[in-house]
């Protein structure tokens, strides 16, 4: 594939509004209600102990418990976590074979990047190398990202991973994840998720996935943001009548009382301006 080099601007809060053609993180295209993909029902990925193919066997040698700074009515409790952690990772063997499943991205390429050595492939064109890689620092303080190198990984929010370059012209078509086909949607604005690729600089802002207890939040920024501008300014419109009524009461009785619920008015007015103009919710998709 091709490589450019497109440049966005980390303290810009919109990446879509890069002047790059190549840089496509989100779609705002309005979601057709007549392909709305169905969800699937998914299993939990914890084996149940309840049924008897599952049961923990309880060890016998209480000594060897008892050395090992272990009590015997703590050893099913011991054999769960175990049985547990290793069925993690044969399943975390088996997806990184796939080449495409992190559901937990920070801890795999941050936390613990020598113990997760495996080489992952991109799941659509098959062909490039995953790896994560740094931005290019500029002279300004900023970094450079080249968005069109597949190499860099992309995650989406089901914990499929891809060439950046190649989901996002799968994305342009689909609201699915091509693995899985989990919706990659906003419930109520029905815009697209926005593609995180996985820059080694940028790795902090990636949301949890949704097999790690993440979530899809129900609008994507921009829907949220002009919901919340028409709130501030039903709210301010409120605020302002009952602010000016109050100056007015004041004026005429000179009363202390009116004077405080005056400047109580106007507080008001600057702290929800404050509160709802700068609020986003954190560690959502």
């Amino acid at each position: 594939m091709s490589v450019s080099s497109a440049s966005m601007d980390l303290e810009s809060d919109d990446w879509s509004d890069s002047e790059s053609d190549n840089w496509v993180p989100y779609s705002d295209t309005p979601y057709s209600p007549s392909s709305r993909p169905q969800l699937p029902d998914y299993e939990s990925d914890l084996p149940d102990y309840e049924s008897d193919t599952d049961t923990i066997q309880v060890i016998d040698d209480v000594s060897d418990l008892e050395q090992g700074g272990i009590r015997e009515d703590d050893d099913l409790e011991v054999g769960e976590i175990r049985e547990v952690l290793e069925q993690g990772e044969n399943r975390e063997e088996e997806t990184h074979n796939m080449g495409s499943y992190v559901p937990d991205p920070k801890y795999t390429f941050l936390f613990d990047p020598d113990r997760h050595n495996h080489k992952h492939t991109c799941s659509i064109c098959m062909t490039s190398d995953l790896r994560i890689l740094p931005g290019e620092p500029r002279p300004d303080g900023q970094f450079t990202y080249d968005t069109t190198n597949d190499s860099v990984p992309c995650v989406l929010p089901c914990g499929h991973m891809f060439g950046q370059d190649c989901i996002r012209q799968w994305m342009e078509n689909h609201d699915q994840c091509p693995v899985c086909r989990t919706p990659m949607v906003h419930e109520l604005c029905r815009h697209q998720v926005r593609l995180r690729p996985m820059w080694r600089d940028l790795m902090w802002l990636i949301p949890r996935t949704l097999p790690d207890g993440g979530k899809i939040a129900p609008f994507c920024r921009h829907c949220e943001a002009a919901e919340r501008q028409s709130v501030i300014n039903g709210l301010m419109v409120t605020l302002a009548r009952l602010y000016y009524d109050a100056k007015i009461r004041w004026k005429k009785t000179g009363r202390e009382r009116d004077r405080v619920e005056m400047m109580k008015f106007r507080v008001r007015m600057d702290a929800d301006v404050q509160r709802l103009a700068v609020k986003e919710t954190v560690g959502e998709w």
